[in-house]
């Protein structure tokens, strides 16, 4: 009963300081990050601000360093987690059905290859979607610096219209990109069950009756899934 104890407070105590060193560095990365974007607009000259328009400015200022500042650090965090799970289920599988390693290794080739196509997608998707907001971002503020002009000539529903436009447009691209992010979604968790499969019938192959081995490597197989996703 000590002896599990220990290794919950010891968990526990890991767990603290990946979270405190996570926060930390991710503060700092932000900040850092932050401070070069603004050093940058201010020493920017003022050709750039002519030929860039205010909402891309505005939308680097508020939702790209929000994300830096929210996603940056724990997705890191996530990877190298992630990472350091794959490698110990592929050795485990090795160990324990070795047979199991070269279809396994075809199988993680192909994560890789459906992960880069899937990139290639998910940039331009990415960039479509910063485009499309950027004019949100400036209709907004070309609005409250216009509005009495706006009063005077009486487009208040023209330019309402424009801008439900403009939202319904940046709208589509967000689905698009929650689209490509379950397109991959599906593969992944098909070419994990195909792991799972492997790795049971190489390992009731060999392991014959060892019940335990074969739970135990089923149990890390499953995770293939969700430390490749």
């Amino acid at each position: 009963m000590g002896i599990y104890a220990a290794i919950s407070g010891g968990q526990l105590l890991l767990l603290l300081c990946n979270f405190i060193t996570v926060a930390t560095y991710g503060n700092r990365a932000g900040r850092v990050l932050h401070e070069k974007l603004l050093s940058s607009l201010l020493k920017a000259p003022m050709s750039f601000y002519h030929t860039t328009s205010t909402g891309r400015i505005i939308n680097r200022l508020t939702k790209d360093t929000s994300d830096i500042d929210r996603n940056l650090a724990s997705n890191l965090a996530f990877a190298f987690r992630a990472f350091l799970q794959l490698t110990s289920t592929v050795i485990l599988i090795g160990a324990g059905a070795p047979f199991a390693l070269p279809a396994l290794v075809v199988i993680l080739r192909l994560f890789w290859g459906l992960y880069n196509y899937f990139m290639a997608s998910m940039r331009q998707a990415k960039r479509l979607e910063a485009v499309s907001r950027s004019p949100v971002l400036s209709s907004v503020s070309e609005a409250i610096n216009g509005l009495a002009t706006i009063r005077a000539f009486g487009i208040s529903p023209w330019l309402i219209n424009r801008y439900q436009g403009l939202v319904n447009r940046n709208a589509a691209v967000s689905l698009l990109t929650q689209s490509l992010n379950r397109w991959l979604s599906v593969r992944l968790e098909g070419l994990g069950a195909l792991c799972t499969l492997l790795a049971a019938i190489v390992t009731v192959e060999q392991q014959g009756g060892n019940a335990a081995t074969m739970g135990l490597l089923l149990t890390y197989a499953l995770q293939i899934t969700v430390a490749t996703s």
